[in-house]
């Protein structure tokens, strides 16, 4: 498992088993958003998430 989040309002799973495999969920649209936003561009180029702090704040 490459990176694990799990909050109140969402979860995710980034898992690289030589392919790269994503699983997530949010409890409303607004932690959904907040998600995606942090999730962007994730498995491109190597990149990171911007900060994991940010996920669950």
């Amino acid at each position: 498992m490459s990176f694990y989040s799990n909050a109140y309002d969402h979860m995710v799973v980034v898992m690289d088993c030589g392919d790269l495999e994503v699983i997530y969920g949010a409890a409303s649209e607004k932690a959904y958003e907040k998600l995606m936003k942090i999730m962007e561009g994730l498995g491109e180029s190597g990149k990171e998430p911007e900060s994991v702090d940010k996920l669950t704040g």
